[in-house]
């Protein structure tokens, strides 16, 4: 479960460091960046639930693991994609600066301070858009790599 205990950490703290902000919901509410693991949640065409019909999705991020490298003594190491999702009607794009501030958030965070529990952060980490305009949704994320506790064997002898 280290991986998974790594995307609850990463979700974790990232909604810590986001707390202070207020984001858009499709229904124009405020509402608090949500995150999810390895992909969202699937909605149903005919649910009762609103937050099941995607109209409380946003804003969003998810925490997807890419690869997972195990080099034994040498380290093991997860390649980690966070993508970010807003939602803003605001017909100066301030979804856009919205994203940027959540990203550069992590990416701050995270080079200040490189240890989360049992997990080291790499220090090169590359932030991206998306390549089409999808106004007034805005999506972005952050490549990272983190090394993983090592794996102890058990009685060889």
């Amino acid at each position: 479960m280290t991986i998974s205990e790594l995307q609850q950490q990463i979700i974790d703290e990232i909604i810590r460091i986001t707390s202070d902000m207020s984001m858009s919901g499709k229904d124009g509410e405020l509402k608090r960046l949500k995150g999810y693991k390895q992909a969202i949640p699937i909605f149903t065409a005919y649910s009762d639930e609103p937050e099941e019909d995607g109209e409380d999705l946003f804003p969003y991020f998810v925490v997807r693991v890419d690869n997972i490298t195990y080099h034994g003594e040498n380290g093991n190491a997860a390649s980690i994609m966070i993508m970010f999702a807003i939602y803003d009607e605001d017909e100066k794009q301030r979804g856009y600066y919205t994203l940027t501030s959540i990203m550069e958030r992590v990416i701050m965070r995270f080079q200040k301070d490189r240890v989360l529990g049992r997990f080291f952060c790499d220090g090169k980490m590359a932030m991206q858009y998306q390549e089409d305009d999808s106004y007034p949704q805005f999506f972005g994320g952050i490549e990272m790599v983190w090394y993983l506790p090592e794996i102890e064997m058990e009685g060889l002898w």
